[in-house]
């Protein structure tokens, strides 16, 4: 988006296309405000190297009052506001400060909008030119006179009208006034002055004179007229270049010696000079190199100077070990004297008894035959006598054997309390505290083991009220008791509004109503709502 206005223009409505970034249509982005989270509005002049941002976050983004009317923003913010959400999504206003348009020097304003959710990134380039497309006179241009055509100090154009010049074929036809301050009617001729009339071929010759008379001469004289130097000869040019360069022509005239000297040249070195450069008193090289010991005789030297260490190597390791203050290890014997002497505490343990040992060593004795009695609560050496007082098998009849089939224990450990008595009767007396459910039914019980004399005084008024209570007894939701009480009222109680449409029945002790029905004409219930508690 390319829009051009004059560098300082104020009030300008500025509207920008802020593209949908989350679809790849090319739809334009609908429903952003001066509060959309992240909106930022940055500005910068090709001639800064600042932006100036306006952002949400900072409070520094203000609505458009009015679309299409520019009001100045508050310092330091700038408007922002939706066009049309309807017929031109993605279109929006944006106000910014006059000055932001006058950066001074300044040919662009970059305006760049980014950060809202879904937003692709916006930029528009302001041109800001000196000409100002909106002035229909000048265009903005000061040189120019800023009145309309045909006035006072307006341009000359091309017309018949007045203040228009009259041209045809390229040429201007004149009505003129005046010549030369003369003036020139069509009823009268015109007089020039003499200035005018002395412009004749005549007076441009007589003007022209000298100018004239060096053409007529020979070159060279118009040249000496014209302070014109001869140019050297040739033999001339040479002795001058030879005067010159007097001093390099002498060198090539000298030997080589001196004119290397004159050029701080430095004397190569001498036989002499390379021995004594080269740290070598006489020219005697060969000599030193025929004086330098061969490999034999660095061998035979090495071989007497390590003379001592090499004997070393030819004698026995003994003498060699002796010499250098090498010392032999004990022996089998004397290493087991040090064993021995070192161990003698330990050693003598193993001579005395077990049982000292064992004290030494915080040893425990075994219980003897009372401890054992008295650890496991035997007052006697009886136990064969207590176990041959207990019941034989044959004291166990069928008949109680069966009992005890019938005593199930739970699978929770913590719910397995069966206590089990002997009884004078020759019968086991058990409380049981808790079974599986199913371990106790019908057949568990002999005939007669229930009887009224075993039940507790309330227990048959526990067991009315448990069969009255069940749930569900009678249908879902009604216990005995409950339909107990609606069929009693509806053969004992009270009836009201029998004679409507309406009946309500009350119960036996008339404390509230048991039945409600809604009836028809013919009596028949259409609707009904009881009370069973």
């Amino acid at each position: 988006m390319l829009i051009g206005y004059k560098r300082g223009q104020v009030s300008i409505v500025l509207r920008i296309k802020i593209f949908n970034s989350s679809v790849s249509t090319g739809a334009g982005l609908t429903g952003l405000s001066s509060t959309s989270s992240g909106l930022i509005i940055s500005t910068i002049a090709d001639n800064e190297a600042t932006a100036t941002a306006y952002t949400v976050a900072a409070s520094n983004v203000e609505t458009v009052t009015t679309l299409g009317t520019f009001a100045a923003p508050t310092a330091g913010k700038c408007r922002f506001r939706e066009v049309d959400a309807t017929n031109h999504k993605g279109v929006y206003e944006i106000q910014l400060a006059d000055d932001r348009y006058g950066v001074s020097n300044a040919k662009s304003l970059l305006v760049s909008v980014a950060g809202a959710t879904n937003a692709a990134e916006t930029d528009v380039v302001i041109p800001l030119r000196d000409l100002d497309p909106f002035d229909a006179v000048r265009a903005g241009l000061t040189a120019l006179p800023n009145v309309a055509s045909g006035s006072a100090g307006s341009l000359l154009t091309s017309g018949t009208g007045t203040s228009q010049l009259n041209v045809s074929g390229g040429k201007a036809a004149a009505n003129m006034v005046e010549i030369a301050g003369q003036t020139a009617t069509a009823a009268t001729a015109v007089t020039f002055p003499a200035t005018v009339s002395s412009l004749t071929a005549s007076g441009v010759r007589a003007e022209l004179t000298p100018e004239l008379s060096f053409v007529d001469v020979a070159v060279s004289s118009r040249l000496a007229s014209a302070s014109y130097a001869t140019p050297p000869t040739a033999v001339q040019n040479a002795t001058q270049v030879r005067t010159e360069l007097a001093t390099e022509l002498g060198r090539i005239d000298a030997t080589v010696s001196s004119r290397l000297a004159t050029a701080s040249y430095v004397t190569p070195l001498d036989a002499a000079g390379i021995r004594s450069a080269v740290g070598l008193s006489a020219a005697n090289i060969d000599s030193q190199f025929d004086a330098i010991p061969t490999a034999l005789e660095n061998a035979s030297a090495v071989r007497t100077e390590l003379t001592i260490e090499l004997g070393r190597i030819d004698v026995a390791v003994s003498s060699r070990l002796s010499t250098a203050a090498y010392s032999a290890p004990p022996s089998a014997a004397a290493n087991a004297t040090a064993v021995r002497s070192e161990l003698t505490t330990e050693l003598a343990m193993i001579d005395v008894p077990v049982s000292s040992r064992l004290a030494s060593g915080s040893y425990v004795a075994p219980l003897s035959a009372a401890g054992t009695r008295a650890a496991i609560g035997l007052a006697a050496a009886n136990l064969d006598t207590q176990l041959a007082a207990l019941p034989l098998a044959s004291v166990w009849t069928t008949t109680r054997a069966g009992y005890l089939d019938q005593v199930l224990l739970a699978e929770d450990p913590a719910k397995r309390t069966v206590k089990v008595t002997g009884s004078g009767s020759g019968h086991i007396a058990a409380d049981v505290h808790d079974s599986q459910p199913g371990s106790i039914h019908a057949t568990t019980f002999e005939a007669g083991a229930i009887d009224a004399t075993a039940l507790a005084a309330s227990a048959s008024d526990e067991i009315a009220d448990a069969l009255l209570d069940r749930a569900d007894a009678i249908e879902t939701g009604l216990t005995l008791r409950g339909a107990l009480r609606i069929d009693t009222a509806a053969l004992a109680g009270k009836v009201s509004g029998a004679a409507g449409t309406s009946v309500a029945i009350r119960n036996v002790g008339d404390t509230k109503t048991r039945i409600s029905a809604t009836v028809d004409a013919d009596g028949n219930r259409t609707a009904i709502t009881v009370d069973a508690s």
